[in-house]
């Protein structure tokens, strides 16, 4: 098995946004020490598997997050849909059924290279690494991802060989 998805997780430095709110639900993202891998998890779950991706993979969803260009793994334009009501709790949230959702990812990348993610009603989000579709996939509310939004424009999650990571630091 792939390095990325056995390495041990238990000394990465977990960051989140510094425009997430009081309840500190958030999107936490750290750095595989000894990879050039990023790991995602859920701040509310961190008991849940988290999502991993290459460096090269992150790099280029924060560009397209960034740039607000984001494409169905088919290739056209995809903008966030609002038809279902919005769940009444996180947990509701994870219970709810992705088989019909449409998948979105950077421009251009293949599946070893991307991140993918899902807009769901009321614009709640869904993240998943495509080398294991049915594996991790993350759900984040609304304001989960707009916080996690405002800190990819500052650049608060950049890769680590980037400038800087000015965020909250958890463990």
């Amino acid at each position: 098995m792939n390095a990325l998805y056995t390495a041990d997780l238990n000394n990465v430095t977990w960051r989140k946004s510094s425009y997430t709110t009081n309840d500190g639900q958030c999107v936490e993202v750290g750095a595989i020490p000894d990879l050039s891998a990023i790991t995602v998890r859920d701040s509310k779950n961190p008991q849940f598997p988290a999502a991993r991706f290459s460096t090269i993979a992150w790099s280029a969803f924060l560009a397209s997050l960034d740039a607000e260009v984001l494409c169905p793994v088919e290739g056209l334009p995809v903008r966030p849909q609002s038809r279902q009501p919005l769940p009444s709790q996180k947990s509701d949230l994870y219970a709810r059924d992705l088989s019909a959702v449409t998948w979105v990812a950077s421009p251009g990348s293949a599946p070893d290279n991307r991140v993918e993610i899902a807009y769901l009603a009321q614009g709640a989000v869904a993240f998943r690494d495509p080398i294991d579709p049915a594996g991790t996939v993350l759900r984040y509310t609304a304001a989960e991802w707009d916080a996690f939004l405002r800190g990819v424009r500052d650049g608060e999650f950049s890769t680590p060989s980037s400038a800087h990571l000015p965020l909250h630091a958890t463990v």
